[in-house]
C-alpha cells in the first residue's frame, strides 16, 4: 500500500539528514538495513539504493574509527568493500551524490590495506613461531623404536 512508500520516504529522509548532520550513526546502519533490502526487491540496483549503500558504508567507517568496533557485524569490511563499488559507479557523477562520497572511497581504501598489512603481519609471526632460526636449528634425530 501507499503507506509503506511513506515510511520508505521517511526512513530515507532520516538517513540523509542523519548523514548531512553527521550523527547518529548507529541508526543510520540500522535503517539502511532494512531499506537496502526493501529497495533492491522494488527498485533492483538503483540510485536510491546505491546512496543508502553509501550511507551505511560511510557510518560503518565512522564508527570503526571511533573505536566502537563492537557496534559492527562480523564481515562488515568485506561487505562494504564489494558493495561500494557498483553503488559508486551509480552516483560518482550526481549531483545528489553526498560530500562524503569520497573520503568513504579513500577510507575504505585505507581500512583495506591496514587489514591487509595486518594480515601480512600474522602472517609473518606465525612462521617465525615455529622457530626463531629454522635455518640453523638443532633438531634432535628421531627415536628408534626397538622392536621385541
Amino acid at each position: 500500500t501507499s503507506h509503506h512508500y511513506i515510511l520508505l520516504e521517511i526512513y530515507m529522509n532520516l538517513v540523509t539528514l542523519y548523514a548531512k548532520n553527521n550523527e547518529k550513526q548507529e541508526r543510520i546502519v540500522e535503517l539502511c538495513d532494512i531499506l537496502i533490502p526493501v529497495l533492491q526487491k522494488l527498485e533492483g540496483s538503483s540510485k536510491a539504493v546505491a546512496f543508502m549503500l553509501i550511507a551505511r558504508i560511510g557510518s560503518q567507517v565512522s564508527i570503526y574509527r571511533a573505536g566502537n568496533k563492537e557496534l559492527l557485524k562480523s564481515g562488515w569490511l568485506e561487505e562494504s568493500l564489494t558493495s561500494f563499488d557498483d553503488a559508486y559507479t551509480l552516483i560518482k557523477s550526481d549531483v545528489q551524490a553526498p560530500d562524503y562520497l569520497i573520503e568513504v572511497k579513500i577510507s575504505l581504501r585505507n581500512l583495506k590495506e591496514e587489514k591487509d598489512s595486518n594480515n601480512k603481519d600474522h602472517m609473518k609471526l606465525d612462521t617465525k613461531d615455529e622457530h626463531p632460526d629454522k635455518d640453523n636449528a638443532y633438531y634432535p634425530p628421531p627415536k628408534k623404536i626397538l622392536k621385541s
